[in-house]
């Protein structure tokens, strides 16, 4: 069963001093179910909201998933992996690595992973990582919908919503 979970997360970074440097928007855009294959499609629009040239494009984001969790990712993403944890953040999920210029909002980028069965939607952590020009690199986290499992009461391990 779906769980209410923001469907934007607007991410700032900051620098050392906690002053506000930059910010992006992530959009959680929906899950396709392909009944054929068993297969979910997660699916996410980044852009950076503003014109300021002081934004630095992303090195990648995570989206948190449980390694304990019984469906994994599906082989062949290029740009998609599981890390537990990521050496730079030290979140655990599925990173994407974003490869292109960010778009400034209203444009987006578009990124998606597939899982090998039915995810449901729920509160999950994304934190995501800047490309670290001039030498600094800066990390940040949020929350917003993302693949879940579940904690089977009196059992061990998880099972699918």
């Amino acid at each position: 069963m779906p769980q209410p979970c923001p469907e934007t997360a607007l991410l700032t970074f900051t620098d050392q001093a906690g002053v506000q440097q930059f910010q992006y928007q992530f959009t959680f855009v929906g899950v396709t179910y392909d009944s054929a294959t068993g297969f979910s499609t997660f699916t996410y629009n980044v852009c950076k909201p503003g014109t300021d040239s002081t934004f630095k494009d992303l090195s990648h984001f995570v989206i948190g998933f449980s390694p304990d969790c019984p469906i994994q990712l599906t082989p062949n993403q290029p740009g998609v992996e599981f890390v537990n944890p990521d050496p730079t953040t030290g979140a655990v999920g599925i990173k994407i690595d974003t490869p292109v210029a960010t778009a400034v909002c209203p444009l987006v980028n578009t990124y998606s992973f597939t899982l090998n069965g039915f995810a449901d939607v729920g509160p999950v952590t994304i934190t995501a990582k800047d490309g670290a020009q001039g030498g600094i690199q800066f990390f940040t986290s949020g929350t917003i919908c993302g693949p879940i499992c579940t904690p089977v009461p009196g059992a061990r391990g998880f099972r699918l919503q």
